[in-house]
């Protein structure tokens, strides 16, 4: 019997997700059993019962020998933990078990070339991975599947190291990762040579200058490694090169499905259930058919209820609680998630059908608003009366600028002295003032004319704006200069400038 090729696979968590590692090692045992596996778990509080029960299920496993590796002391994790951001997953932060890809190597064994790195619970294998666990690492740390490209000169690029330097492509690497983190092979003789103990502290710490105050600095592991490890990263591509879309060793099925504007071409070795927009698919297990009546997507002009699923969603998270059948936690998975999923389709998707449809209504009537907007503006530009106002006048001046449309001057003179004798919002009074300017204009009525620059000038002098006082004032004073409202406006300005220049410094 031929021998078969070595392959290491290694997650960490704690003693919440430790349960959902035995259908990830059964997918391991039905799709790569071309290989024999070491399967590694990092940890640092994983309950001796856990650990129990996925030694004794993968000793059943022909093809998978499982190993503990103990983290004793969480002291180098600890910064990292402390910063990152998980707000889309609905907490905090991520725990420190997150973060223990980034010093694997030194609780491995020391003659250990290569390891894959898989999220623990939330990923199962579909096939083959052998293309994406041997491809060359060309020197760098690890192997990932691309998240998030740049654009030079209008083509799509990975990031480099020199990236980093410019901070709005630093804040994009930070909040959302340039590598999907879930399926990694990470180059151990590299990260031997290059990342001590420390170096993701000292990182960190740099980052905290750039970002001073700040309390959550990245996305969790993702977003911490796309910076810290820039320009050492090996993505992982098609013949036609790095594709942000194609990535059948880390399929990440939620976004994929709500996000791509097509459908994959490719067939998926590895799927990632991931997407902060989707439970995980032991949370509730639903029936394709089911769920087909609610179809839920993501919408990211408007908010949408927060549960979206759809039938590929579904049918995909059927592929893992197939493998989830092969384990001795199946039935007590498989009864929890159907009463959940019963719970949800009676009481609380209902309400999220209803809640979407509103505001599907909702996003409708925004919308038209935003036609009736332009509309407006259009309007206004119809008239070099009205040109200098905002859609946000129309509640105040709406007669008047209807009868500017229609044509009728003297009516919207007589509106404009109306008005004048209200309260004339603040907020556009300025805007109010320069049309009453250009009405008295209009109509040739002088003696309005000076009455509402008089009214202009004393709010520009009250709003502080003095240099676009003057050249009204100025306007004025050629026109009547023996006038004392004129005079008292001249001397306001002369004592303003006077007390800016006696401040004490």
């Amino acid at each position: 019997m031929a021998t078969r090729e070595k392959l290491n696979i290694m997650t960490s968590c704690d003693d919440n997700l430790a349960i959902y590692i035995l259908p990830q090692l059964a997918s391991i045992n039905t799709n790569l059993g071309m290989y024999e596996v070491d399967f590694y778990l990092m940890h640092s509080r994983v309950t001796d019962g856990s650990l129990k029960l996925i030694r004794d299920y993968a000793a059943t496993l022909d093809n998978v020998t499982f190993h503990e590796l103990l983290v004793t002391d969480n002291g180098p994790f600890e910064k990292a933990a402390t910063y990152g951001d998980a707000r889309s997953q609905g907490k905090r932060y991520w725990p420190h078990e997150t973060y223990y890809w980034f010093y694997a190597h030194l609780y491995l064994p020391d003659d250990m070339d290569r390891v894959m790195y898989i999220d623990a619970g939330d990923i199962v294998f579909l096939g083959d991975v052998g293309e994406y666990y041997f491809k060359d690492f060309g020197g760098k740390l690890f192997v990932a599947s691309p998240r998030l490209m740049i654009s030079r000169n209008g083509v799509p690029d990975v990031y480099n190291k020199g990236d980093i330097d410019k901070i709005e492509t630093l804040k994009d690497m930070l909040s959302l990762g340039s590598f999907c983190a879930g399926v990694l092979v990470l180059n151990l003789a590299v990260f031997r040579e290059k990342i001590k103990v420390g170096y993701i502290d000292d990182f960190v710490e740099l980052l905290k200058k750039v970002f001073p105050g700040a309390d959550c600095i990245y996305l969790g592991d993702q977003g911490l490694a796309s910076a810290a490890f820039a320009g050492d990263i090996e993505f992982f591509g098609d013949v036609g090169g790095v594709d942000v879309w194609y990535r059948p060793y880390n399929f990440p099925v939620g976004y994929y499905y709500e996000v791509a504007k097509e459908d994959f071409a490719y067939t998926p070795k590895v799927a990632h259930f991931n997407s902060s927009y989707t439970d995980k698919p032991w949370a509730a297990r639903f029936d394709p058919e089911e769920i087909a009546k609610y179809d839920f997507h993501v919408r990211f002009d408007f908010e949408y209820a927060p549960f979206i699923a759809n039938a590929p969603i579904i049918e995909l998270y059927e592929e893992w609680w197939k493998c989830c059948e092969m384990t001795p936690v199946y039935e007590e998975l498989d009864r929890r998630a159907r009463i959940a999923a019963k719970a949800l389709q009676n009481h609380f998707l209902p309400l999220c059908k209803s809640y979407n449809e509103l505001a599907m209504q909702n996003h409708s009537l925004a919308k038209r608003h935003d036609e009736l907007e332009k509309s407006f503006k259009d309007l206004l530009v119809g008239s070099p009366l009205l040109a200098h106002l905002l859609p946000s006048d129309a509640p105040f001046l709406n007669a008047a600028i209807a009868a500017v449309l229609r044509g009728d001057l003297q009516a919207a003179l007589d509106e404009i002295f109306r008005l004048a004798e209200d309260d004339i919002p603040e907020e556009i009074a300025e805007r109010f003032l320069e049309l009453a300017l250009n009405i008295c204009a209009a109509t040739e009525y002088a003696d309005g004319w000076v009455a509402f620059l008089k009214a202009l000038i004393k709010f520009l002098i009250e709003s502080g704006r003095m240099a676009d006082a003057q050249p009204r004032i100025e306007e004025l004073e050629a026109l009547l200069p023996d006038d004392e409202e004129v005079k008292a406006f001249r001397r306001a300005l002369r004592t303003i400038a006077y007390e800016k220049i006696n401040v004490p410094q």
